[in-house]
């Protein structure tokens, strides 16, 4: 047996995210305090008994404080954004991502390897080819490799030219971020309904405190699970 925990939208349409689930026991609520347009609250669907660990939780219980979670100043040159990501990977940490800030500590960002990577490495020649109508076992398109190859000869002065850019330039911004009060349930639904992996964690004048990752939501709810 399991669990639809109440959810509650501005529309009558079912959100997809529940259509096609059998019917469950419902044996308590997770609510959801909503950042999202059109959405005051919403759900999570759990084994039954795995949620009521789970409910207890709030954000102050599984976030990464920004004293051990890689950060960056705005100011600061892409070079030095790699090298503070890099140190981290060397360190044998599982962080792939850093937040960026203004002196203040305010929260202006973040910062992912990709987005370090495309800003070295953005495409010269305009967009990259349309390849999504070809079968896997056909191999890539002709022109494709032959673009990329146009593209990789001045790929090592394309990097010296762009380390010299701010991080606040090629920063991905932050759509939602989490306090600290902030119920565990919330920080599930905004990471799959933004399809993201991390939420800042703020306080009122949006000063960094820390991380929410989905990692960490991920283990809470595998041993919820395992333990019920």
């Amino acid at each position: 047996m399991g669990r639809i925990v109440s959810f509650y939208s501005n529309h009558n349409a079912t959100p997809k995210c529940l259509n096609n689930l059998p019917n469950r026991a419902i044996t308590g609520t997770i609510i959801l305090a909503g950042h999202v347009p059109g959405i005051r609250s919403a759900s999570l669907f759990l084994p039954a008994g795995a949620g009521v660990m789970l409910d207890r939780l709030n954000v102050r219980d599984v976030y990464i404080s920004i004293d051990e979670y890689p950060h960056i100043d705005a100011d600061a040159t892409v070079a030095e954004a790699f090298a503070v990501l890099n140190s981290a990977l060397e360190a044998h940490t599982r962080y792939r991502s850093m937040l960026v800030h203004d002196n203040d500590g305010r929260l202006k960002g973040y910062l992912t390897m990709r987005d370090l990577i495309h800003a070295v490495a953005d495409f010269q020649h305009g967009k990259p080819p349309d390849y999504k109508y070809y079968h896997p076992f056909e191999g890539i398109p002709e022109d494709f490799t032959a673009l990329s190859l146009i593209w990789q000869e001045g790929f090592t002065l394309k990097i010296r030219e762009e380390t010299g850019k701010p991080v606040h330039e090629v920063m991905t911004l932050v759509e939602d971020t989490v306090t600290m009060d902030d119920p565990f349930g919330k920080c599930v639904y905004l990471m799959l309904a933004r399809n993201v992996r991390m939420l800042p964690v703020v306080e009122v004048d949006n000063q960094v405190l820390g991380v929410v990752r989905l990692v960490d939501l991920f283990q809470r709810i595998a041993k919820a699970i395992k333990d019920q």
